[in-house]
């Protein structure tokens, strides 16, 4: 899809990765992905309204490896840390183990 033309084929790609927050440090990933893990290899663009949660960027897995991802989150109960604590998770768990 489109994260993967931007990373491979868009004719600035540098441009648009430096548009997208570092986890942890930057924009709407300031509060967000604060693992240690996660620093230095998570960039991401996030999206919220109501009862719903979203996130989509690149990471580098421990491996090295370079990989897209995008989660949706939909018309969940609850508090909204309790879904992103659980995207944090999935991401996680993939970036140490892919």
């Amino acid at each position: 899809g489109l994260m993967l033309y931007m990373h491979a084929r868009a004719r600035h790609p540098e441009a648009f990765m430096k548009s997208l927050p570092e986890a942890g440090k930057e924009g709407t990933l300031k509060s967000a992905f604060r693992n240690p893990a996660f620093e230095s290899k998570l960039k991401a663009k996030s999206g919220s309204f109501t009862r719903a949660r979203s996130y989509t960027g690149y990471f580098t897995a421990r491996s090295g490896r370079e990989m897209v991802f995008s989660i949706l989150v939909n018309n969940f109960s609850g508090p909204s840390q309790t879904i992103v604590a659980g995207i944090e998770a999935i991401l996680l768990e993939t970036l140490e183990n892919q």
